[in-house]
């Protein structure tokens, strides 16, 4: 499955700014999955995605309240974190060994993304598959 919807970039920078951050996009930003008044709920491999970006020296946020709690409650698909910012092609190669290295080529994957189209719109990329079909995917983009 890949599906794609536009966003508002407003909504995210809205949702930045209540966590006193700035929308740059130079960044990548890794959303919570859900957020109540006083906490977020972060996704179980938001913490790993983060320090492997941190460790390839892209510079990257984990966005979260002060308050947070993770997502582990699944099924068997793993669903990795909502992902914002830089143009995903920069960001492709590292998801590409980071996932290669975590999962096997038959795991089930969810994956959102966004891209930024030609005339400036946002949209979020969904994408569910196996780990082999998420890489080639991820491949594609890279090669963008």
């Amino acid at each position: 499955m890949f599906k794609e919807e536009k966003i508002d970039l407003h909504e995210i920078k809205k949702t930045l700014k209540e966590r006193n951050l700035v929308f740059s996009e130079e960044g990548i930003y890794i959303m919570p999955e859900g957020s109540s008044e006083d906490s977020d709920l972060l996704n179980e491999h938001a913490p790993d995605i983060y320090k492997f970006l941190k460790q390839n020296d892209i510079d990257s946020i984990l966005v979260k309240k002060e308050n947070y709690s993770f997502l582990a409650l699944r099924d068997s698909t793993e669903i990795l974190p909502y992902i914002i910012g830089i143009p995903f092609s920069v960001l492709a190669n590292f998801l590409y060994d980071w996932i290669k290295n975590n999962f096997n080529d038959k795991s089930i994957i969810e994956f959102k993304f966004t891209k930024k189209k030609k005339n400036g719109e946002m949209y979020k990329i969904k994408f569910k598959g196996t780990s082999k079909e998420l890489q080639k995917v991820l491949e594609q983009l890279g090669e963008i």
